[in-house]
């Protein structure tokens, strides 16, 4: 049961979709999606930290999720990424989530500790029947079908998903 503040942050969360709706602040619509299947979104949360893990989330979203509430996390407030996320978890979709240690960032680089967290997790998924789409202009070297879609978080409901539960 919803109280009155999550009720409003809703409100608040639909008119930010709208807002980008209206103003075209989705420069991606007419990149085409070559994709087979369902949908994973995949994105990233922690690479503009100073210090500290890099955290991947690769979400595919059920079925009857409202994609509407969904958008980059960066422009949800805190409240909001953390109702969309309760609200992932209680739904049907598959979550997986992984992270890179400040060590392993050290050693290998931000970029690389991203993209092994993303092939970590794309290779690993367990539903064979999916195609991956990571925000971004770069992708994990896999066998799976993988594109990376530039402002893919604002774009594409399941990478949108994918960036609230990683900065969760």
């Amino acid at each position: 049961q919803q109280n009155d503040s999550q009720v409003d942050s809703l409100y608040a969360l639909q008119f930010v979709w709208f807002r980008r709706a209206q103003c075209g602040a989705c420069p991606q619509k007419s990149q085409r999606l070559t994709v087979n299947g369902r949908i994973v979104g995949v994105d990233e949360a922690g690479r503009g930290a100073l210090a500290g893990p890099v955290f991947v989330a690769a979400v595919l979203l059920d079925e009857a999720f409202p994609r509407d509430i969904l958008t980059d996390s960066k422009l949800l407030s805190a409240e909001q990424r953390t109702l969309v996320y309760r609200q992932l978890l209680a739904s049907q979709s598959v979550i997986r989530v992984t992270h890179c240690s400040p060590a392993t960032i050290d050693k290998i680089n931000i970029f690389q500790a991203t993209m092994r967290g993303m092939h970590r997790l794309i290779t690993e998924f367990p539903h064979a029947d999916v195609s991956f789409v990571v925000d971004g202009n770069h992708k994990p070297r896999t066998r799976k079908q993988v594109q990376a879609v530039v402002k893919g978080d604002l774009s594409v409901p399941q990478v949108s998903a994918a960036s609230i539960v990683a900065k969760v």
